[in-house]
């Protein structure tokens, strides 16, 4: 390891997590808890459910591996742990838990069990601790001591003071449902002779934002955002930031006259400068808006009775809007596509290192090259009851995922030049429900094999 990571003391939060029912987990704030920290990209999940939703197993208390992982994940350390070799002396690591157990061990925050009769030691992954070292890892992440701040075998009554807890021990057992709770409200709790938190000395370590972490908290509170309505270009772009809800007012809006006022560098650079969750990225005949490193955000558009919401944009090379590095999104009641038809370069939505995206009642037409792509990672896209036509090459591309089910609904793909192309398999599930191809999209996938297909309609030659 190059640099210090003074966070990772909070790693041993997790270290401490025991079996069945907790008071914790069981007044329904584990939920909510878990989703908060995971839009801070603080805590990932065990997999995901047939319906693309996170599954956190909140009631079973994890391995001491899987806590070590938990932990890194919760401190915005997973990079970090990947990027370098670690040497340990356990004998009993399992080889997708070495880069966290022997980022832990190198820092000094965790130990082995005993010797293996070969000269090295046990981690003993598998086994189990207890919720009185849990707190006491909590409180040392804090910067309080076990030497004299507080008993490891009472640790709760000093969380119990500093609010991290409110007199559920001892007693009850932990679980991954309590690490999320306990983990969230330590990142409120002051840090030792201090007035910075927690989550303060994350932020200015740039694991998260200020904004991003208090939309995080309303979502462990379980408070949906108030709306935000939009009536320009110009305001949707402002509106945009994790958790936010924002509703366009009925009309066309053509992204490109936003755009053009910043065709030079200079003001790309001012306006990219003085906001962090929109981007304005030029591509080789303009420019596109990017959305970035948001998590909770939906965009719907307003009551299609009164003519619906159409966004465009009119540079070939750019998508309509791309997202990047986003997780739970939600686009709905959008006419989405380029001013004119004719070759071009750009998609309509680009989706690229995201997850959880759900796309409903969208109408995406060409001449993007596709309707929707999601690249580089992404996972878990849903899209129904929506129209994806006329696209260059095809509805959509879906390349290089990162596990979890991609699903469309109820959707019609028409008009295309291609079928789409899909380019993953293994642990990716791609399924398609009561959909209408059209003669190209029939052509691509009536006989293919690597898809589920459940009461579609094909257009026969």
């Amino acid at each position: 390891m190059k640099r210090s990571c003074g966070g990772l003391l909070f790693f041993c939060v997790l270290l401490s997590m025991v079996l069945c029912s907790s008071a914790l987990a069981a007044d329904g704030a584990a939920q909510p808890a878990a989703d908060a920290l995971h839009s801070l990209g603080l805590f990932a999940g065990t997999g995901s459910g047939a319906d693309g939703a996170i599954r956190y197993d909140l009631d079973r208390a994890p391995t001491r591996a899987e806590s070590v992982t938990m932990l890194v994940r919760l401190l915005g350390k997973e990079s970090e742990a990947l990027s370098e070799t670690w040497d340990t002396p356990f004998s009993d690591v399992p080889e997708w838990a070495e880069p966290y157990v022997g980022c832990a061990y190198a820092h000094g925050l965790t130990n082995g069990v005993g010797g293996d009769g070969r000269g090295g030691q046990l981690f003993d992954g598998a086994a189990r601790t207890g919720a009185a070292q849990y707190l006491t890892f909590v409180l040392r992440a804090l910067g309080y001591s076990s030497d004299g701040d507080f008993a490891w075998d009472r640790a709760w009554e000093l969380t119990d003071k500093l609010g991290v807890t409110g007199g559920q021990y001892p007693g009850g057992d932990f679980t991954r449902g309590d690490a999320a709770v306990v983990s969230f409200a330590a990142l409120g709790a002051k840090l030792k002779d201090s007035d910075a938190t927690l989550a303060d000395r994350l932020a200015a370590d740039g694991v998260f934002s200020g904004e991003q972490y208090e939309a995080a908290k309303r979502i462990a509170a379980a408070e949906p955002p108030a709306p935000v309505s939009v009536r320009s270009v110009s305001e949707l772009a402002e509106a945009i930031r994790p958790g936010a809800e924002i509703v366009i007012a009925p009309g066309r809006y053509d992204l490109t006259d936003f755009l053009g006022d910043f065709s030079g560098e200079k003001e790309r650079e001012a306006w990219n400068a003085a906001h962090a969750y929109v981007r304005i990225v030029p591509v080789y005949d303009g420019a596109e808006l990017e959305v970035r490193d948001v998590a909770g955000l939906s965009i719907r558009g307003g009551a299609e009775e009164t003519g619906g919401v159409t966004i465009v944009t009119e540079p070939r090379c750019a998508s309509v809007l791309r997202f990047l590095n986003c997780s739970e999104v939600a686009l709905e009641g959008l006419t989405m596509g380029h001013t004119e038809t004719g070759a071009c370069s750009g998609n309509v939505l680009d989706f690229l290192g995201c997850g959880r995206v759900s796309l409903r009642a969208m109408d995406l037409y060409g001449c993007g090259v596709y309707g929707v792509r999601a690249a580089e990672g992404s996972s878990r896209l849903s899209v129904s009851d929506s129209v994806i036509r006329d696209c260059s090459e095809g509805p959509f591309e879906l390349v290089d995922a990162d596990g979890g089910e991609f699903r469309f609904t109820d959707c019609a793909f028409t008009g295309s030049a291609g079928g789409g192309y899909c380019g993953f398999w293994g642990a990716t599930a791609l399924v398609f429900e009561r959909c209408a191809f059209g003669a190209a999209e029939t052509y691509r996938w009536r006989w293919d094999e690597t898809a589920v297909f459940e009461d579609c309609v094909w257009t026969e030659d």
